[in-house]
């Protein structure tokens, strides 16, 4: 009710997250997935596939400048993406992949009044399209956001530091967001 009445926030840890980056990272991410990469500023989901061309894991990418990436996926799968992507790593050294996954957590804010609660806590631009990432801050705090949203209602991914995460969680249910949950969300999928 929160979620198609109002907004709603769902806590969402259940994710891996890989960082990407030096140069050439462009190139060789092209070269792992099936589609084409999302321009600066932007995510999309990407589909990695093996030498048959079987699709063996898909990730979310987000991209934060011309070789720097985040790439997302589910949390049963780190130890097996974050394995695929570094065998896969060309040898010469450029390029690091790191995983952060311990570092930064998810906030879900979503339903037709999430950019207005949105609009009164944070410093984001909540007019960009779909797909669009960017930074800014809730209390002071740096987070990334994501316009994004699979409630079926407006909303966004929060993506922030574990150790900001509290005071930022805390802030969104004083505007007046209600705590809602993953078999929330799931019902709220099928819409």
């Amino acid at each position: 009710l929160a979620v198609h009445n109002d907004v709603g926030v769902l806590d969402l840890p259940g994710f891996s997250r890989f960082e990407l980056t030096g140069v050439g990272s462009q190139k060789w991410l092209l070269s792992q997935i099936s589609g084409s990469l999302p321009s600066i500023n932007k995510m999309n989901l990407a589909y990695f596939s093996d030498s048959r061309g079987r699709v063996i894991t898909e990730m979310s990418i987000m991209r934060h400048g011309e070789d720097t990436f985040t790439l997302i996926t589910a949390g049963a799968a780190q130890w097996h993406d974050f394995e695929l992507l570094r065998r896969n790593l060309p040898k010469d050294k450029n390029i690091k992949l790191c995983d952060i996954t311990e570092n930064l957590f998810c906030l879900v804010v979503t339903g037709p009044n999430s950019r207005k609660l949105l609009g009164k806590i944070s410093t984001a631009d909540l007019n960009l399209p779909w797909f669009s990432i960017q930074k800014a801050s809730i209390s002071g705090k740096e987070t990334m956001f994501a316009r994004v949203s699979y409630a079926g209602e407006l909303g966004w991914e929060i993506h922030a530091k574990k150790q900001d995460l509290e005071e930022i969680y805390g802030e969104i249910i004083k505007a007046g967001a209600r705590p809602f949950g993953m078999y929330a969300l799931d019902s709220l999928r099928v819409e």
